[in-house]
């Protein structure tokens, strides 16, 4: 499990909404799925490059600013 606390919120980018509380992400360090509760992270798991491009193009996410 990654620790949340060493993700540095000003290193994300590409971040995209998946609705019910799940994003996915990229920083420096890789490719991540979160989980959000009241819009804080509270779960993030590293996932492969591959993975991301599947769940961001099957997702229909909503980008996040």
């Amino acid at each position: 499990m990654i620790d949340i606390n060493k993700i540095d919120k000003k290193d994300i980018y590409d971040m995209q909404d998946l609705g019910e509380g799940f994003i996915i992400f990229k920083n420096k360090n890789g490719c991540f799925l979160g989980v959000l509760c009241h819009d804080e992270l509270a779960y993030v798991h590293e996932i492969d490059s591959l993975a991301y491009k599947t769940i961001a193009r099957s997702s229909g996410g909503r980008k996040k600013k």
